[in-house]
């Protein structure tokens, strides 16, 4: 009986180390996947910014061009309620 007890403790702690190998690949590769997916989001973000501005640059300079005040102007603040978690166009927009 206490040969097979060493045995079956062998056994476990081969599959022990074996598991723990495999778990350390596995949360590496998980890891360096995230940092990609964290890269590729913050290139998209900044492009998706820079339309945005390109796009409030026109819009203001087109207001002012008929005269509008460049401060009466609210898609600043639909453009920080946006970056919030929502833009309603219906909603006045905050002060």
């Amino acid at each position: 009986m206490d040969w097979f007890n060493a045995v079956d403790a062998t056994y476990r702690s081969d599959f022990k180390d074996l598991f723990d190998t495999s778990f350390g690949r596995l949360e590496a590769i998980l890891d360096s996947r995230l940092v990609q997916f964290e890269a590729k989001l913050d290139r998209r973000l900044v492009d998706i910014e820079a339309k945005w501005d390109k796009l409030f640059a026109g819009l203001k300079r087109g207001c002012s061009r008929r005269g509008l005040a460049p401060s009466s102007f609210p898609l600043q603040q639909y453009r920080v309620a946006q970056a919030a978690g929502g833009l309603d166009l219906l909603d006045e927009p905050r002060v």
